[in-house]
């Protein structure tokens, strides 16, 4: 017991060392739609609606069908305490992380009864820099949450079928439905302990299975009645068939490896590629899937089950984020979050292989601690990249210059510390780019507001309108931009169609508008 809870000390120990330095991070990327601009984490009273509507609501009233009602809840408990302080925020990111690498230890243990294996695989999993997208990024949340609560339902269903305790079965599930309310991915636990199953020869129990799938049936009767969508809609179902996407699930797994192995160039935005059958990274990725599938399902006894299971635990985790159902991207590098548990297993079992050898100890046990090292290095270089708005946006345009997000947030960035000519050329080059992006307008009118140029920012209005015609920004700028000269009624007008559109309107603006209603 001393020496598992010394594991356990050091492993948490490794998380914060990792990740101390992403404390003083700042919100970026989907932290203003998630946080600093969502009125439902701002207050508890939002909380009934959690479980039962869109977690996201913002002064445009746009949808993004976002349902993960937990991490909801966690941003909302942040809040409570710290307001709009992003510190409070990493801190939470961080104890997550810990906790799931606490919980992995704990599940690997469980599985196969070695401690050594366990603390190999969770060393590697809590400092491997890859996962700074899940930890340094507080957005990323969402994985840690469903990684935690899924690798704890595991725990309990494995030991509910050795022992049957009712505490335990009660556990399992009940962990299992806060996965999913983190997660929607979490869907794929059942699948995970069928591999358990297969790998281990451990006989499937139909009572106790059976409402595992129960549960993941009314989780999704829950999300289609209160979302009327299973997941997230992106305009890519649009572009794309489903079977063009598939070779981006095969070069995304030739990427996924590289970057366990070598985490290096690691960035936010792959983007939603179109890959061809012939591409070099299809092919890669392709024949390692195919190999992977054939020594997990004609090797399952190799290593005690541990490289089968490790397998099908990488390739299933993978499934939810294929993009087959478009997802925004071809890949992300917190998808990998829950994947990586599988290769990291198998990296563990070859250390455990190693360290049996009389040998071999001293020179496994070094290389295992010189991997953690380095890993962890390059953990806490790549929490830099998280910490500035600016920089971050900077840096994934040198990965990603077509990224009309990047752009278009870097150039939100500029403008807020005063760079209006920077802000402005970034919009028009967009805008040359692609015509048709009413944001863009929008955000250049704001630009043009802030400089006094109210015909131009009436023209980019009236042009967002033109493609948006509820675009409540637009008008809510229109409307500023008609009272900057003196056109009153046209400004009241426009609020009052923003009005009946259903969006907010800036009460200011309202106050200031009141005096000349008729």
């Amino acid at each position: 017991m001393v020496k598992k809870a010394s594991w356990l000390i050091l492993l948490a120990a490794l998380g914060i060392i990792a990740y101390a330095n992403s404390l003083g991070g700042a919100f970026i990327w989907d932290d203003n739609i998630l946080i600093t601009d969502n009125a439902v984490v701002k207050s508890w009273s939002s909380l009934p609606k959690v479980f039962t509507k869109e977690n996201i609501s913002t002064p445009t009233g746009k949808t993004f069908h976002f349902y993960r009602p937990l991490q909801t809840i966690t941003y909302m408990a942040d809040h409570a305490i710290g307001g709009l302080t992003p510190r409070v925020y990493h801190i939470t990111n961080v104890l997550l992380h810990v906790l799931v690498s606490l919980a992995l230890f704990w599940c690997i243990s469980v599985l196969y009864g070695d401690t050594l294996l366990a603390f190999v695989a969770a060393a590697v999993f809590t400092v491997h820099p890859v996962h700074a997208e899940a930890v340094a990024y507080i957005s990323g949340r969402a994985d840690p949450l469903a990684a935690l609560f899924m690798l704890v339902s595991a725990v309990y269903y494995v030991k509910c079928t050795e022992r049957g305790r009712i505490a335990y079965y009660a556990a399992a599930f009940f962990a299992f439905a806060l996965a999913l309310f983190s997660r929607e991915n979490s869907l794929v636990l059942p699948a995970l302990l069928l591999a358990y199953h297969f790998t281990s020869g451990k006989r499937v129990k139909g009572p106790l299975f059976a409402p595992m799938l129960a549960i993941a049936g009314g989780y999704i009767a829950l999300r289609l009645v209160a979302l009327k969508h299973l997941l997230p809609v992106f305009s890519s179902m649009h572009r794309t068939a489903a079977l063009e996407r598939v070779p981006g699930f095969f070069a995304a797994i030739a990427g996924y490896l590289k970057l366990l192995v070598l985490p290096y160039n690691l960035h936010m935005e792959y983007g939603d590629k179109v890959f061809r059958l012939t591409d070099q990274a299809v092919m890669a990725g392709a024949a390692a899937a195919g190999i992977m599938l054939v020594v997990a399902l004609a090797g399952r006894r190799l290593a005690g089950g541990k490289v089968s299971f490790g397998l099908l635990w990488f390739l299933i985790a993978l499934l939810p984020v294929s993009n087959i159902y478009p997802v925004g991207a071809y890949m992300a590098e917190h998808w990998l979050y829950l994947p990586s548990i599988g290769i990291f297993l198998i990296a563990a079992s070859a250390f455990r292989g190693l360290y049996s050898l009389k040998f071999m100890k001293a020179v496994s046990v070094a290389a295992a601690a010189a991997l953690v090292v380095y890993y962890s290095y390059l953990t806490i270089l790549q929490n830099d990249y998280w910490k500035d708005q600016i920089e971050f946006y900077e840096r994934t345009l040198l990965f990603a210059p077509e990224s009309i997000r990047a752009n278009n947030d870097l150039a939100i960035a500029y403008e807020k510390i005063g760079k209006h000519d920077e802000a402005v050329e970034i919009y028009r080059e967009l805008i040359r780019i692609n015509p048709n992006q009413p944001d863009v307008y929008v955000n250049l009118a704001a630009v043009y507001l802030v400089t006094g140029k109210t015909d131009y920012a009436i023209a980019m209005c009236e042009k967002a309108l033109s493609l948006e015609p509820i675009n409540a920004t637009a008008r809510n700028n229109l409307a500023v931009a008609y009272y900057m000269q003196g056109k009153f009624n046209a400004a009241i007008e426009q609020c009052d169609l923003a009005v009946k559109y259903g969006y907010k309107v800036n009460p200011r603006l309202l106050e200031m508008l009141e005096p000349y209603r008729k």
